[in-house]
């Protein structure tokens, strides 16, 4: 057995977080956000997660800047399950 597991960030989806993230204020961009965590996801997770609730409809971004999201009223709603 490992000594140590990988970091829970690097192992999960990360679709509930990005949409926590946005839901609680804590930022504007998600990447930026969990950039500074001590052992953070990949960029690529991070970028899926994004592309996957942007196709759902549950996000949409800032088309100048490509790094500000924000919740939909559905993305709101699935945040709150």
């Amino acid at each position: 057995m490992k000594a140590s597991s990988e970091p829970e960030l690097r192992r999960v989806p990360l679709e509930e977080v990005v949409m926590q993230i946005l839901a609680s204020g804590f930022a504007q961009s998600c990447g930026d956000f969990l950039s500074q965590a001590p052992q953070p996801p990949s960029d690529d997770s991070i970028n899926a997660a994004i592309t996957v609730l942007k196709d759902v409809g549950a996000i949409e971004s800032d088309d100048t800047t490509l790094k500000s999201e924000r919740l939909t009223p559905l993305g709101r709603h699935l945040a709150k399950l």
